[in-house]
C-alpha cells in the first residue's frame, strides 16, 4: 500500500491530536487526584455523610431495690425531605396517617414546605414505626426516613407519677424529680458524622443504639416500689370510700427519715402526661401546707413529760372549756370528760387538756 504525502500530513496530525489530548487528560488527571484532592472528597463526603447531633439517653432512675422506675429506650422518629418526595403530599398523607399523631391534612401541609427537613411524628411506637418503614420499601417513599432518638419510659405506669415527674420531647425534664435532677440525669449529647446512601438512610444500621446510658448519671431513691404500691391501693380505697377530691400519703422510715413512699391522688401516667392535668401533676404531700392538728398533740405530751410539768399518773379535770389570753377553747365534741390522765388526753384528742 502506498502512503501519499497528504495521508502522512494527515495521521502526523491526528497523532498529534491525540497526543495534546492526551496530554490535557492527564493533566486534567493530576490536577483532580494530586492537586485538588481534599476539596472533591469533601464534596463527595458531603453528599454521603450528615453531620448529625445525637442524645445519649437520661440515667435511670431505680428504687432502693435497684427496679427502674424511670429508663430511656431507643425509639424512631419520622421526618421528611418535602424536596425529595416523588408522590403527591395526599397520597403519602394518605398512607401514613394511620401510623403517625398528625393529622392528613397537617401532613400535606408539612409535605409542601419549602424546606429540607420537617417532622412528621416523633418517638413513635416501635409497630407503628416499623408499619411506616414497611410502607416507605413496599411504595417506595422518597423523602421520608427515620431518626433514632431517646424515649423515656415510667414501666409502671403512675406509681409515684409526682414524685417522677416526666420528659418532654426535647430530653428535657419538665417536672417531679426528673426536672430538679435534670442536669444529673441528662445525657450528653455528641456529634456523629453517618454515612448516608441517596435517599439519607444511615448505611450502617443504628447509630445511638451504641451509646448506652452513662451509669454515673443513674440515680438510687429511698422509694420502695412494694410500699408505694401498697400505699397507692390504699389511697384509691380511701379516695373511693370517702369520695375526696383529694389524698396523699408519705411513709418513713422513723429511724431514718428515709422517704419509702410518697403518693397522691388524683394522679396521671407519665408516659401519656400530655393527659394529664396541673392538678394530677401536683406533689401535694410536698407542696401543701398543713395545719398540724391533732397529730401535734403527741408532741406537746412529750415535751411536757420530758419537761417535768406533768406526769402520767397526774389527773386533770376536764370542764370542756378552758380559758387562755382571752379565748375559750373547747373540745373536738364540746363536752368535758371529767377526771383524765394524760393517756385519756390522748386517746380522746382533749383540746382542753392540750392547753392546760
Amino acid at each position: 500500500m502506498n502512503i501519499s504525502g497528504n495521508d502522512n500530513k494527515r495521521i502526523e496530525y491526528t497523532v498529534r491530536v491525540l497526543l495534546c489530548i492526551a496530554v490535557v487528560l492527564v493533566g486534567r488527571l493530576f490536577f483532580l487526584q494530586i492537586i485538588d484532592k481534599s476539596d472533591l472528597q469533601a464534596k463527595n463526603l458531603s453528599q454521603v455523610q450528615v453531620d448529625r447531633k445525637l442524645q445519649s439517653p437520661r440515667g435511670t432512675i431505680y428504687d432502693r431495690n435497684g427496679r427502674p422506675l424511670a429508663m430511656s429506650v431507643v425509639t424512631k422518629s419520622l421526618y421528611a425531605d418535602p424536596k425529595m418526595i416523588k408522590q403527591s403530599p395526599s397520597e403519602i398523607a394518605e398512607l401514613i396517617a394511620p401510623y403517625v399523631t398528625m393529622s392528613k391534612e397537617d401532613i400535606v401541609k408539612s409535605l409542601q414546605e419549602d424546606t429540607a427537613f420537617v417532622w412528621i411524628d416523633r418517638m413513635m411506637e416501635p409497630e407503628k414505626s416499623k408499619a411506616v418503614a414497611k410502607l416507605i420499601e413496599d411504595k417506595n417513599l422518597e423523602g421520608l426516613n427515620f431518626v433514632e432518638e431517646s424515649k423515656r419510659y415510667y414501666p409502671n405506669g403512675n406509681l409515684a407519677a409526682q414524685v417522677l415527674g416526666f420528659v418532654g420531647t426535647d430530653d428535657k425534664g419538665l417536672d417531679g424529680l426528673e426536672m430538679v435532677l435534670d442536669d444529673e440525669l441528662k445525657g450528653g449529647i455528641q456529634k456523629e458524622l453517618v454515612a448516608t446512601d441517596r435517599k439519607g438512610n444511615a448505611i450502617f444500621g443504628s447509630v445511638l443504639s451504641k451509646y448506652l446510658p452513662d451509669k454515673g448519671k443513674s440515680v438510687t431513691l429511698t422509694i420502695d416500689a412494694s410500699i408505694q404500691f401498697i400505699a397507692e391501693r390504699a389511697l384509691d380505697k380511701a379516695m373511693e370510700d370517702t369520695g375526696a377530691k383529694h389524698a396523699s400519703v408519705i411513709v418513713m422510715d422513723p429511724k431514718t427519715g428515709e422517704i419509702l413512699a410518697m403518693a397522691n391522688r388524683p394522679t396521671y401516667d407519665p408516659n401519656h402526661y400530655s393527659q394529664g392535668s396541673e392538678e394530677d401533676f401536683k406533689n401535694i404531700a410536698v407542696t401543701n401546707l398543713y395545719e398540724p392538728g391533732s397529730t401535734f398533740k403527741p408532741i406537746i405530751a412529750s415535751a411536757a413529760l420530758a419537761s417535768g410539768k406533768w406526769k402520767l399518773d397526774q389527773v386533770y379535770n376536764d370542764k370542756g372549756s378552758f380559758a387562755a389570753n382571752g379565748h375559750i377553747i373547747r373540745n373536738w365534741d364540746g363536752e368535758g370528760y371529767g377526771p383524765v390522765r394524760l393517756l385519756d388526753i390522748l386517746k380522746y384528742s382533749l383540746n382542753t387538756g392540750m392547753a392546760e
